[in-house]
């Protein structure tokens, strides 16, 4: 156990609760918890792992972002730092070391200047036309077509908990946040485009979109990601529930 499970422990024993208890308030399997104190992270994927850590702390009176922020700095990678490379060894385009290297041959024959000034010229037009960018033709097109702009409908979409569960939502591409949800709570989004979501307990999660409940996504206490635009939802992926045995 290390240090950061030993605040968890620490903090659940000033609280004069077992892990018993703990479980019975979140809901929990005991199993998960132990393992949160061991600090055996690497058993359980990340979104659960933080969802439980939230719901742990909350139990057991902790400071929610003080644990994650914790949490973060003894999960989070570290990576060597790597000089950079000399000059002459850096990257050099094709133009560029071509040009440099018609200037060097001059430099060292410069007596042969005048005789082969003709074919520099020619090398230097030549150079000229391959690197001359094509005509922007992209101008006189949306002259000739103006677009059309496309309106674009958002939507509303909500999520009802039966019992306690964890939420990693993304809305429109952006970052993943996460929720945590007592019973009878609803947590609603707004979209432009798309939402992706992750609820811990597909059974116990009321979707709706536009008001309007929908089916279930998976069984009673199922883990399940799921995809949603304006038609609904266009994509399931369920799993089945975490065991540490």
């Amino acid at each position: 156990m290390g240090e950061f499970g030993d605040e968890l422990r620490k903090a659940r024993e000033y609280g004069d609760m077992s892990l018993e208890d703990v479980s019975i308030l979140t809901k929990i399997d005991l199993k998960f918890l132990q393992a949160l104190e061991d600090e055996n992270f690497d058993v359980l994927p990340e979104p659960y792992i933080r969802a439980f850590l939230k719901s742990f702390a909350a139990a057991v009176g902790m400071n929610e972002a003080k644990v994650m922020s914790e949490y973060d700095a003894i999960r989070e990678p570290h990576y060597e730092e790597f000089e950079p490379l000399p000059a002459e060894h850096r990257y050099k385009s094709d133009f560029t070391a071509l040009i440099e290297k018609v200037v060097d041959v001059l430099r060292h024959n410069f007596r042969y200047v005048l005789a082969g000034v003709g074919g520099v010229i020619v090398i230097i037009i030549i150079l000229t036309l391959i690197c001359k960018p094509a005509p922007d033709k992209t101008a006189d097109i949306s002259e000739e077509t103006p677009a059309v702009p496309i309106e674009q409908k958002g939507f509303t979409f909500s999520a009802a908990a039966d019992e306690p569960l964890y939420l990693m939502v993304s809305i429109d591409g952006g970052d993943s946040l996460d929720y945590n949800l007592i019973p009878e709570s609803v947590k609603e989004f707004y979209a432009e485009q798309n939402i992706w979501l992750l609820t811990s307990n597909a059974g116990a999660t009321q979707f709706s979109l536009n008001g309007k409940k929908l089916k279930k996504v998976g069984a009673e206490r199922w883990p399940a990601q799921i995809s949603i635009d304006s038609t609904g939802i266009t994509k399931i992926k369920t799993y089945q529930p975490i065991s540490l045995q």
